[in-house]
Parts: structure tokens; sequence; C-alpha cells
């Protein structure tokens, strides 16, 4: 049996790029990663607020932080899966 893949068409709504550390002036680089780290839910929720989206995180690297953030909001239009109720997806992905 062959499975017939369907690609869908998603669209990029929005893209936000911020500094990681946006907000700390001071402090030991350790605990400002642990904060930025655990505040990230938050920070992508009040940019894109609703509650119509998934959201994925990609893992953070050990070490220091990255410089900045990546912030990207994805929608699809076409149905998913087989669920004709199902008439769209979104998402948003931070690195």
């Amino acid at each position: 049996m062959r499975l017939l893949r369907e690609f869908k068409e998603v669209v990029l709504e929005q893209c936000h790029i911020e500094l990681s550390a946006l907000g700390w002036l001071e402090g030991h680089k350790d605990f400002i990663r642990v904060e930025v780290i655990e505040a990230l839910p938050k920070r992508i929720r009040g940019q894109f607020p609703g509650d119509y989206y998934g959201v994925l995180i990609k893992p953070i690297p050990e070490g220091d932080l990255p410089v900045y953030v990546f912030m990207v909001s994805l929608h699809c239009h076409q149905t998913v899966g087989f669920d004709p109720d199902k008439d769209c997806s979104s998402l948003v992905v931070c690195y």
C-alpha cells in the first residue's frame, strides 16, 4: 500500500525578532537565562494574543542565551486531517 502525502500551504502571518534578554540591564547570566526561558510562554502569548493557536518553543541549547528570540505565527487555511469541522490550524514557533 502506498501512502499519498498531501502538502499544505502554510502562510507566515507575523514575525517578531527581539533581544532575548530584553528588559535585563544587569545580573548574573545564569539567573537571567533561567528567567528568560521561564518567561518565554508568557512573552509569546503577549506578542500573539488569543488562544486559537498552538505554541512550539525550540529547545534552547546549553550555554549562553542566543542574542535574539525569533517568533513567527504560521497559519494553514486548508482542512486538517479528515475532520471537516477542523477547517484550519495555527502555530507559533519560537526559537
